[in-house]
């Protein structure tokens, strides 16, 4: 969790740069996440999850953890 940059997202996620620019504009858009110029580095832009973006986060996180509750519940003590 936490604010991370434009270059540390998409390299998260294996993109360039300008995609995950766009990908984080649009997500601005939806009140999910802002972004603001870092204080260390004038050339980087910091984003950092909303109230609202990171209650889809958790809300995200709980359907995973559920769905593997339902496979792991299947399975007995040899697999």
């Amino acid at each position: 969790g936490g604010s991370r940059t434009i270059g540390q997202l998409a390299a998260a996620e294996g993109v360039r740069s300008p995609t995950m620019t766009a990908l984080v504009n649009g997500l601005v858009d939806d009140g999910l996440v802002r972004k603001h110029t870092s204080a260390d580095d004038a050339r980087s832009t910091i984003v950092e999850a909303t109230a609202k973006g990171r209650g889809l986060l958790q809300q995200g996180r709980s359907r995973r953890i559920a769905k593997l509750g339902q496979i792991m519940g299947g399975l007995n003590e040899e697999e």
